[in-house]
C-alpha cells in the first residue's frame, strides 16, 4: 500500500510539474516574441530617419550651394567649388550628413542591444521563477511523502493492533469456551452418575442414595427378567446417557 501511494504521489507532482514548466516555457516564448517583434519597427524607423537625414543633407546643399552662387563663391549645384568658402560649406555639410547617419546607426544599435538584453533579462526571469516553483513542488512533494509514510505507518499500527486485539480475544475466547465445556461436561458428567446411581437404587428395592462402587456390587436382575428390565428402563425419564449406563450395567 505505501508503494502505491508514493507512486500515486510522485505522478501527481510530476504532472503538476510538467504543467508549471509548459506555462512557464510558453510564457518565455510569448515574451521573447513580443520583445524580438519590435526589430522590424525599429528596422524601418531607422531607414526612414536616415532617409531623412539624407534629403535634409542634400537639400541644404542645395540652398548652400546657391547662396554661394549668388554671391560669386561658388558655380552651379554638382559643379565643382570655385572658391574656398563652397569647399568648406560642402565639406560641412558632408560632415553634417555622416554625422546624421552615424548618430542614427548608434541609436539603432542601442534600441536593438535595449531589445536583446530585455529578451536576455525576461528568459533569466522565468529561469529563476521556473526553479522556484520547481523547487516549491519538489519540496510540496516531499512533504506530502512523509505525511503519506506517516499516515502508512499509524495504519499499518493500528491494523496491527486491531489483529492483535483480535488474537486476544480469540484466545480469551477458546479459554473460556474450554472451561464452559469442561464445566458443563463435569456437572453433565455428575448428573448422569447421580440420575444412574438413585436409578440402580429404585430397580434394585433401595431408595437410599449408594455410591457408585456400591451399585456395582449389587446383584444383577434375573435373566429371564431381562427384557421386562429394558423396557422399564427405556420408559424412565432419565438422560439417554444414563440408560445407555444401566443397559450395560445390567446387561439388558
Amino acid at each position: 500500500m505505501a508503494s502505491y501511494n508514493n507512486q500515486y504521489i510522485d505522478e501527481l507532482y510530476k504532472a503538476q510539474q510538467t504543467q508549471k514548466v509548459n506555462a512557464l516555457n510558453n510564457a518565455r516564448a510569448a515574451a521573447e516574441l513580443s520583445y524580438r517583434s519590435q526589430l522590424p519597427e525599429v528596422n524601418q524607423s531607422y531607414d526612414r530617419q536616415r532617409a531623412q537625414i539624407d534629403t535634409t543633407a542634400r537639400m541644404n546643399a542645395i540652398g548652400n550651394n546657391e547662396r554661394l552662387a549668388s554671391l560669386g563663391l561658388a558655380g552651379g549645384s554638382g559643379a565643382a567649388p570655385t572658391s574656398g568658402y563652397s569647399e568648406t560649406s560642402r565639406q560641412r555639410d558632408n560632415t553634417n550628413l555622416r554625422t546624421g547617419l552615424n548618430s542614427a546607426n548608434l541609436q539603432q544599435q542601442g534600441a536593438i542591444n535595449q531589445i536583446n538584453r530585455d529578451v536576455l533579462n525576461s528568459n533569466l526571469t522565468f529561469a529563476q521563477q521556473k526553479a522556484q516553483q520547481l523547487a516549491d513542488i519538489a519540496a510540496q512533494r516531499g512533504s506530502a511523502q512523509i505525511s503519506q509514510y506517516n499516515n502508512d505507518r499509524s495504519y499499518e499500527n493500528t491494523v496491527a493492533q486491531q489483529a492483535l486485539a483480535q488474537k486476544n480475544w480469540q484466545t480469551e475466547f477458546s479459554f473460556n469456551k474450554k472451561q464452559y465445556t469442561d464445566t458443563m461436561d463435569a456437572q453433565r458428567k455428575k448428573a448422569v452418575q447421580e440420575e444412574f446411581l438413585n436409578t440402580v437404587g429404585l430397580i434394585n428395592g433401595n431408595s437410599t442414595y449408594i455410591t457408585y462402587n456400591e451399585a456395582t456390587k449389587q446383584a444383577a436382575v434375573a435373566t429371564d427378567k431381562s427384557k421386562d428390565l429394558r423396557r422399564y428402563i427405556s420408559k424412565l425419564n432419565i438422560n439417554s446417557e444414563t440408560k445407555k449406563a444401566l443397559y450395560g450395567y445390567y446387561g439388558v
